[in-house]
Formats: structure tokens, sequence, C-alpha cells
């Protein structure tokens, strides 16, 4: 009996070490692979170009608009939990007014100039829209491209396009709730290293929608960093009701909280005219110097 129990001591001891008994150990909920739907490039690609096409005009006519400092994380006070109102008439002519208590700032554009108002400082500019921008602390670093940017996943510019190459890599990343699946396509000018765009497609079941946008300079430097959450239905249209922009370039990060908006209505042109109002300074957007009365 002695001898039976100790060769089942061994036998037991051998088990443990190769490995023969295991035991099962539960993965924390942010690492639990979900299940996810398969897509091929192609039907990816003519999602992202037919919902690109989908919204021509979009109002919000109530958000919560949150402005901080990329780089020490620090709410800009004045554009800090303020009220948006948002117009746009694709593809240039947008109007965003910010309000709290008073109105902040206005800005309007069509695919060439923009124009700012800033009522509690007395200024008002015009710009071009395709002026680069003046570094991190520019004070007029703000464009209406930035915006419109972020509103809408384009894919029809790049897709079909000589010249433009696109190509995809499924990764995964944690979320609470779980290891979401991504379908990550790349658009690019042909042999170049450096991708021009990013699109991330979440394919895990439930969710099927595109969450993130990156897009790059020449040299590869991040230009802009955008994500969405909060899908809802219009119609048939699905649109985020919550967009978070990150410009390191520019130094500011942006998270915009839509509450109420209208697709494809009919928008006033009068909407997107903004004059110069009596008695204030007016600044050269390009530059940021005021100019000065003949």
């Amino acid at each position: 009996m002695r001898l039976r129990s100790e060769v089942s001591a061994i036998l037991v001891g051998a088990a443990l070490m190769s490995g023969c008994i295991s035991r099962k150990v539960r993965l924390p909920q942010d690492q639990v692979l979900l299940k996810a739907d398969t897509i091929a490039k192609s039907a990816l690609l003519e999602r992202l170009r037919t919902d690109s096409l989908a919204v021509k005009t979009l109002v919000v006519s109530k958000s919560t608009l949150k402005a901080s400092r990329m780089l020490s994380n620090e709410s800009i006070k004045s554009y800090h939990d303020v009220n948006g109102w948002i117009a746009v008439d694709r593809p240039g002519h947008l109007r965003l007014e910010i309000e709290k208590v008073i109105t902040l700032a206005q800005m309007v554009s069509d695919e060439k100039q923009y124009r700012v108002s800033v009522p509690p400082e007395g200024k008002f500019g015009v710009g071009d829209v395709t002026a680069p921008v003046n570094g991190a602390d520019f004070p007029y670093n703000l464009r209406p491209s930035h915006i419109l940017d972020a509103l809408f996943v384009d894919g029809e510019q790049f897709i079909g396009k000589p010249g433009i190459d696109s190509y995809l890599l499924v990764v995964t990343e944690p979320q609470p709730d779980g290891m979401h699946s991504y379908s990550v396509v790349f658009f690019g000018k042909s042999g170049a290293a450096v991708p021009m765009e990013e699109v991330w497609f979440d394919r895990t079941v439930g969710v099927d929608q595109v969450v993130r946008k990156k897009s790059y300079l020449p040299d590869g430097e991040i230009e802009a960093d955008i994500r969405y959450s909060n899908f809802q239905m219009f119609g048939n249209i699905t649109f985020p009701m919550k967009i978070v922009i990150k410009r390191p370039i520019e130094n500011y990060a942006l998270e915009m909280n839509i509450q109420k908006m209208d697709l494809n209505k009919t928008v006033d042109p009068a909407m997107f005219k903004l004059e110069r109002p009596n008695g204030v300074d007016e600044v050269d957007l390009n530059t940021g110097k005021d100019i000065k009365p003949k």
C-alpha cells in the first residue's frame, strides 16, 4: 500500500511537470476575442465609396464641443463645454458657430476662402482654405477642412484614382467589452512607403462601422487621428454622434458630441455668408497679423 501511494505521488508530480494536468484560466474581458465578420477588400472599398456619397448636406442643430491642447492635455477654457452649431453643403461649404451664453466664434467657408468672426475679441479675418499651418502656437489653427475631414469618411477621393494604391491589413485591439477585429484599409501613392490615409473598419459582429481614420503628411507624420462612436440611424444612413479629433501638428484635440442633427435637408446658401461687422479689427488668417486700415 505504501509503495502504491509513493508511485501515485510520483505519477501526479510527473504529470504536473509535463503539463498533462491543466486548469482553465479566465481571461480578462478586454482580452476575449469577439466574433467578427469577414469582408473582402473590394466589398469594403465599395461600401466606403457609397457611404461617402450618401450625405450631401448636414445640419447639426445641437452639440457640445470640448477643445484641449494635446501636448499638455489642458482644456482650452474658452472652447471647452461650449455649444456648437454646424451646417454643411458638400463638398466645401461649411458654417460653424460656437457659443456659450454669447456667440464666441463664427466661421464660414467655400472651397477657396474661409472667414472667421470672434466677437468677444473684436476680430474678423479672411484666409485661404489651403494655406499651410503656421505651427502649434498659431492662434488661428482651426480650419474648415479639419471639421469637414472629421465629419465625413471619404473614400471616393482615393478609390479607383490613377496612381493611388490600396491594401488591407487585419488587426486586433482590446476594448472594454473584448478584443475587436479591424479591417484597416491603407491608401497611398503607388510605390510610396508612407500611406496618405488609413481607415479602420470594426468588423466585430454588432458594430460593423468605420470607427477610426488617420491621415499622414508626406514625411509620415500624423496629420489627424479621428475616432467615431455612438452611431445612430437617419433613414438608411448610419452616422456617428461622437467624433474625437486629434491634430498633433496644430497641438489641439476636439471632442464633438452631437445631440440633434439632420441629413440631406435643403440648406439655405445664405448660411455660408459672413460679413465683417462694423468696428472690429481685421486679421489675415494666413499669417495671423492684423491688417491695418489705410
